[in-house]
């Protein structure tokens, strides 16, 4: 996804996550200092890689696993890899964007996103460099939710799934 950040909260910013059980949730998140993935794949899993996020400017950022291998990239560059183990929920059920839904003010994403693609089954970069996208993001195999391309909250995938928006919009 894209990412424009006007205020680092608290904590940290979350950008997107699926949580369909407490044993089973990931969060996808930064800070002024980090890109993160946070796993509940039975017991709580930090993943994150050190890298200097700034306000008030568009980002591009990606993760990709491949194995047991999570690859951290922002602006299309590597910024860090990590081991993982376990299984993350691949269930495309209750995936909320943080900056459409307060879940909690120290955890909110504070700007905006656009072109949020969530893809399952492809890593669609393991290497040093990610392509950053220069048009609207397009559901290549294994998206399973791809919004925030358009002033109407849809799902662009094949799944087409139902978006509910909560709280307020700002």
């Amino acid at each position: 996804c894209w990412a424009y950040t006007s205020s680092f909260s608290a904590s940290y910013n979350v950008l997107v996550s699926q949580w369909n059980s407490s044993s089973n949730a990931w969060i996808f998140r930064i800070t002024s200092g980090l890109i993160g993935l946070y796993a509940n794949i039975g017991g709580t899993q930090d993943y994150n890689v050190s890298v200097t996020n700034t306000l008030n400017t568009w980002d591009h950022y990606a993760v990709a696993r491949s194995g047991s291998s999570l690859y951290f990239f922002k602006n299309g560059s590597l910024v860090g890899t990590v081991s993982i183990s376990g299984s993350i929920s691949t269930s495309s059920s209750n995936v909320t964007l943080a900056v459409l839904s307060d879940l909690n003010s120290t955890t909110v994403h504070n700007g905006y996103i656009s072109n949020m693609r969530i893809v399952i089954g492809t890593a669609l970069s393991t290497g040093s460099t990610y392509p950053v996208p220069t048009a609207p993001l397009t559901a290549v195999s294994g998206t399973q939710l791809l919004t925030c391309q358009s002033n109407r909250f849809k799902d662009s995938s094949s799944n087409n799934l139902a978006i509910t928006v909560t709280g307020s919009l700002v």
